[in-house]
């Protein structure tokens, strides 16, 4: 099932530019975190130049891709996450672009007022 067939769909906005970040983490767990969509402000604020010299310290890569979605309040209604969340990840594991062996996949479900700054910049 495509998320053109969801009844209570009304706009899917696909952002087409990707947001590129690069996180310079200290320790593996830093990497870990970055890697499932946690930043701290340690992090965020983090420069290349402080990671410079210290074993075990590099830079993690990523790219965040946004699609809005708005949907029609119903009582009792929700947009069925299950198999939209497996759609949206297949659509973009499978795409030819993304192909790399390092690449990881990361699907989260946020509301406007949880989004990146980075969606203002659209």
């Amino acid at each position: 099932m495509k998320l053109e067939f969801v009844d209570s769909l009304i706009l899917a906005h696909p952002f087409i530019k990707g947001f590129d970040q690069v996180s310079y983490c200290l320790s593996e767990e830093e990497v870990r975190a970055v890697a499932q969509g946690e930043i701290s402000d340690a992090v965020a604020s983090r420069k290349k130049e402080d990671i410079e010299g210290k074993e075990g310290a590099g830079p993690v890569y990523s790219t965040t891709f946004y699609i809005g979605l708005a949907i029609e309040p119903r009582t009792g209604q929700i947009l069925p996450s299950p198999w939209v969340c497996y759609w949206l990840l297949n659509l973009i594991k499978f795409s030819w672009c993304y192909r790399t062996p390092q690449a990881r996949y990361l699907l989260s479900n946020d509301r406007v007022y949880e989004a990146s700054e980075d969606v203002g910049e659209v």
